[in-house]
């Protein structure tokens, strides 16, 4: 909430109140980022003594306000002892309350806030962070960190000064884009080729067969995967709905429109989900699609560490750090689709990401259809027959 620039001139209400002299006036919060309206007991400066007339009190008030005025017409008169810790726990929170932040994301705003500006800023006041001192902290930050961490601390120092600025804190932010922004240039993600997926998903366990398959064959992701029920799956249609998406045990709605679709499956897939159904002990609508022994929700860190990972390290598959769990499996969805259809939209819509580029989002309109055909291409990739998607597979295949 951003303070009112009108200028601050009141006088303040002196009242008899409870046998006081009292004074109640507004005056700017800023951690709290709104007016508040206390209520004081006037005393004579002098003697620290309660005012015992009116007109006594109404001195003492006249000159008690030329301070308050003083103080609401200068933001840095409030926010000069606010430190950067005082900032992050109040008006920062009251931000991402009023945008509705995703609990995903403000875990990791929360993590990197901790692990990166606290230690730098949290006890400094916001009101005396530089374009200066904002260069020394991004060339330490660059020294010790990866240029991807590095880009990460500098987005949320950017918004988290903007609010600031916003909520008059400060007149202007001390980051410079020219100056602070990390260079970054983003790595190019690893594929598999689909044979060698083939060979991951009959190498876990076979109840988890389904999962991965599910992943390889849509590019939805593991957390889009993990929470669905079995209301988002229409054997009739022969589709899949992404409504939402599990983030360790709570399942929410994504956070763009363009991730909720309906994806139309292959019919080898649409059988093998039809057995895991009948196999699972959890088959009502509202039961988790992909649960854990006791029908919870399974988490995705677990998941990948000791399903995944173990497949891969047995396969001699070299994993790198952060690059091979299940988002591994849909950037290799999404790789194969382009190259079989050379269309960005069709990646986009299949993939549910927010948007291609202006050409794609405003010229081209592939149909619902279409993404049916994508998955029968990936599934015709990996040579993926009814047959072999049962989970007698493994018999079959020797």
């Amino acid at each position: 909430m951003a303070r009112s620039t009108r200028e601050s001139s009141q006088a303040g209400n002196v009242t008899l109140h409870n046998g006081h002299w009292t004074l109640r006036y507004r005056q700017w919060d800023a951690q709290a980022g709104k007016w508040k309206s206390p209520r004081i007991i006037l005393k004579d400066p002098k003697t620290g003594q309660e005012c015992t007339s009116e007109k006594q009190a109404r001195n003492v008030a006249r000159a008690f306000m030329v301070e308050v005025n003083e103080r609401n017409n200068d933001p840095h008169l409030l926010t000069k002892q606010i430190t950067f810790a005082e900032f992050e726990t109040g008006l920062w929170q009251h931000y991402m309350d009023k945008r509705k932040v995703q609990v995903s994301s403000r875990h990791t705003y929360k993590m990197l806030y901790a692990a990166h500006i606290a230690p730098a800023f949290g006890e400094r006041a916001i009101i005396g962070l530089t374009p200066e001192t904002m260069s020394k902290y991004f060339a330490q930050l660059a020294a010790n960190h990866s240029p991807s961490v590095c880009q990460n601390v500098y987005l949320l120092l950017h918004v988290m000064l903007e609010v600031a600025c916003q909520n008059g804190l400060i007149e202007q932010s001390p980051i410079r884009r020219k100056l602070h922004k990390p260079h970054y240039v983003r790595p190019e993600k690893p594929t598999l080729p689909p044979e060698t997926i083939k060979q991951i998903i009959l190498t876990v366990p076979p109840e988890y067969r389904t999962l991965l398959t599910t992943i390889a064959i849509t590019g939805i992701r593991i957390g889009e995967a993990l929470a669905l029920w079995w209301e988002n799956v229409s054997f009739e249609a022969g589709s899949l709905s992404v409504t939402h998406t599990q983030w360790g045990k709570i399942r929410k709605v994504p956070k763009t429109r363009g991730s909720q679709r309906t994806i139309h499956l292959p019919p080898a897939l649409m059988e093998m989900l039809r057995q895991h159904r009948q196999e699972s002990a959890f088959t009502g609508r509202q039961d988790y699609v992909f649960p854990r022994a006791d029908g919870k929700a399974m988490i995705d860190g677990n998941f990948r560490d000791y399903i995944l990972y173990p497949a891969m390290d047995s396969l001699g598959i070299e994993r790198r750090p952060y690059q091979f769990g299940c988002h591994l499996l849909r950037h290799s969805a999404g790789t194969r689709v382009y190259e079989v259809s050379r269309d960005l939209k069709l990646v986009q819509m299949l993939l549910g990401h927010a948007t291609v580029s202006f050409t794609a989002d405003c010229y081209v309109h592939p149909g619902d259809e279409i993404t049916g055909e994508a998955t029968r291409s990936l599934a015709e990739g990996m040579n993926l027959e009814a047959e072999w998607l049962l989970h007698k597979a493994t018999d079959l295949l020797t």
